[in-house]
């Protein structure tokens, strides 16, 4: 008999914890989907850039358009956000994100001066990426 209700009582007790995790996991699901969409919805067109200037091997018009962007976003998109309504960013966010940013555009300098970048360089770059979005999801 006490055998039995343990078996309930874990039972219940699993049944609980199932359901809270699923909640947890769909909502942590839920969060990664938006970030990473709209990354790549951003990205998409630096994606398609990309592809054209690597099949035309023409290197500098993906560094050119890759800089332009750069400059662009931050210039125009985050300061004219910032002119409509004060932008508040969470100190470790942007020590995350100012950090990669600083890491990545010294690399690319750096493959831009040895003019090359290898296919392991080149998979080093979206490897770096996802471990962005990695830490930025875990910090929330």
């Amino acid at each position: 008999m006490l055998a039995l209700v343990i078996a309930i009582g874990l039972l219940i007790v699993g049944t609980i914890l199932l359901l809270v995790g699923a909640d947890w996991f769909t909502g942590g699901t839920i969060d990664l989907s938006r970030v990473t969409v709209v990354s790549l919805g951003i990205g998409v067109e630096m994606i398609a850039l990309g592809i054209s200037a690597a099949r035309k091997r023409r290197a500098d018009i993906l560094v050119g358009g890759i800089l332009g962007s750069f400059a662009y976003n931050l210039l125009v998109t985050l300061g004219l956000a910032a002119v409509i309504r004060p932008i508040i960013v969470e100190a470790q966010l942007t020590r995350v994100a100012v950090t990669t940013m600083i890491l990545a555009h010294l690399a690319l300098l750096a493959l831009i001066w040895y003019e090359g970048m290898s296919r392991f360089m080149g998979g080093l770059f979206p490897a770096g990426y996802i471990m962005y979005l990695v830490s930025i999801v875990l910090l929330r």
